[in-house]
């Protein structure tokens, strides 16, 4: 865990790291999904989705990145067709419910560089 998100576990909160395992716990840097493994990626959001689902029930959960941090990297990736693909793959899992098709590439602009989030 990178900067803050290590300062807040050091603290007794609880984060979840930028990739983790099934157990929760945070994978190396060295061992992440390297750039071009879209799936290995969307994989990651959607385990730590879970994990912190679990987590907020009993305390706040602060998530060192998660997969609305997938669409603002794509908005900011030079693959031109990483945010339609990222889009599709957030709207068939059910995260856009909440956010027009439409309305995508400007949220995500919005979004850019502001990757944690705390849940409560």
């Amino acid at each position: 865990m990178a900067g803050a998100a290590t300062a807040l576990a050091a603290e007794n909160h609880l984060v979840i790291g930028e990739y983790t395992t099934t157990t929760g716990a945070v994978v190396p840097i060295e061992a992440h999904p390297p750039v071009d493994d879209d799936a290995g990626h969307q994989a990651n959001w959607l385990r730590k989705h879970h994990q912190v689902q679990t987590a907020r029930c009993h305390s706040p959960v602060f998530c060192d990145r998660d997969w609305l941090s997938a669409l603002a990297y794509a908005y900011t990736a030079a693959d031109p067709d990483l945010l339609e693909r990222r889009s599709y793959w957030a709207h068939v899992s059910g995260r856009l419910r909440f956010l027009g098709q439409d309305n995508v590439r400007e949220w995500a602009s919005e979004r850019a560089g502001h990757t944690n989030s705390v849940l409560r």
